[in-house]
């Protein structure tokens, strides 16, 4: 029996010793992608590291950027009333403007209206001007005439005078006459 128990033992052994050849490559190849595994893993965590921080980083610049978001948001809004301002602004100046329209036609009709008045007073003016100018040679031309009449009306006086002289000659020389 001991044989029996030595035989078995060494067929055991031997079992033994073929299924480590057989699982040897098996228990390689497990302890390799193990390691393999275990680099992965390390790799992993590493990666799983880095996007934490990835992560922190980007939270942090999420809120700088709602930060910044809310800040424009606020800038945004003063804008908005800023031109909200500058709409009434506008509508008051587009208002004004439209009323200086109004009253520059208004005030183009009366300039229009004026000036058919003034063409008329022109005319009006240069007919009496002609008129004048027509009064005025009638007045040169009868102070001449009445200069002429004047100069005759002395020539007749003097020859009036001369007559009378001589009638009145004649007349004492007929008186003188008819007395003798």
């Amino acid at each position: 029996e001991l044989h029996a128990l030595g035989a078995k033992l060494g067929r055991a052994s031997e079992a033994a010793a073929a299924a480590e050849q057989l699982l040897r490559p098996a228990l390689d190849r497990a302890v390799a992608e193990s390691e393999q595994r275990g680099k992965q893993l390390s790799q992993a965590a590493a990666e799983r590291d880095a996007l934490i921080a990835q992560l922190g980083e980007s939270q942090g610049l999420a809120g700088r950027l709602r930060d910044e978001a809310r800040t424009r948001e606020a800038a945004l809004a003063a804008t908005s009333e800023d031109l909200r301002q500058m709409i009434r602004e506008n509508q008051l100046v587009n208002d004004e403007s439209q009323s200086s329209a109004a009253a520059a036609a208004q005030m183009r009709r009366e300039l229009d209206e004026a000036r058919e008045n003034s063409v008329f007073l022109q005319q009006v003016v240069q007919a009496f001007e002609a008129e004048k100018e027509e009064l005025l040679e009638a007045y040169t031309r009868l102070g001449e005439e009445a200069s002429a009449a004047q100069s005759s009306s002395h020539a007749l006086e003097a020859e009036c005078d001369t007559l009378r002289k001589y009638a009145h000659g004649v007349e004492q020389a007929l008186k003188a006459a008819t007395e003798h």
